[in-house]
């Protein structure tokens, strides 16, 4: 049975649920579950392509087997996505190219962190406002390892070469009350 969007709607009209919850709280649901099948779907295609062929297809060029399907969490600008299938080769080890070895978090997030500090935002803020967005706390390390990338990031810049001539001027001044008068 095929359900259009409209029908959807017409039946959260009927369990006369908050009007903004009853078009948005159900989307981001219904989002976070497709992202969640996207990911397993792109695995599949690239480990089917890194064996050469697909499951349980037989072939003279296969170049490693399967060995079945680990889960993981992955944390996306969505929300925190459990127990996605990633399928597992015996001869190496296999991690598709979307995910990053021993990182939770996709690089959007990261990237989403870093753009908050680079803001202004101190570091309990960040905190606060991630954790209003994905319903749960970031991990510590994700957020030492951004502020570690900005500071090298930083570093390299103010350590940079300068190739060209720059003008430059000093302004001092004092500012203060006259008490006096």
């Amino acid at each position: 049975m095929i359900v259009t969007l409209e029908k959807m709607f017409k039946q959260l009209d009927d369990w006369g649920q908050d009007p903004e919850d009853r078009r948005y709280g159900d989307l981001s649901d219904l989002v976070v579950r497709n992202l969640k099948w996207t990911l397993e779907e792109s695995f599949e295609w690239e480990a089917r392509h890194k064996t050469g062929c697909s499951l349980y297809e037989r072939s003279d060029e296969r170049g490693d087997y399967r060995n079945g399907y680990r889960t993981r969490d992955i944390l996306t600008r969505f929300g925190r996505l459990s127990d996605v299938k990633v399928p597992r080769l015996r001869k190496s080890g296999f991690v598709p190219s979307l995910l990053v070895p021993g990182r939770l978090a996709l690089p959007d997030v990261e990237e989403l962190v870093a753009k908050c500090l680079l803001c202004g935002a101190s570091r309990r803020e960040v905190v606060e406002m991630l954790t209003l967005v994905f319903g749960y706390p970031p991990c510590g390390s994700l957020l030492a390892r951004v502020q570690r990338q900005l500071d090298r990031d930083g570093e390299e810049f103010r350590r940079r070469p300068l190739t060209k001539e720059y003008r430059y001027l000093f302004i001092d001044g004092i500012s203060g009350e006259d008490t006096r008068w």
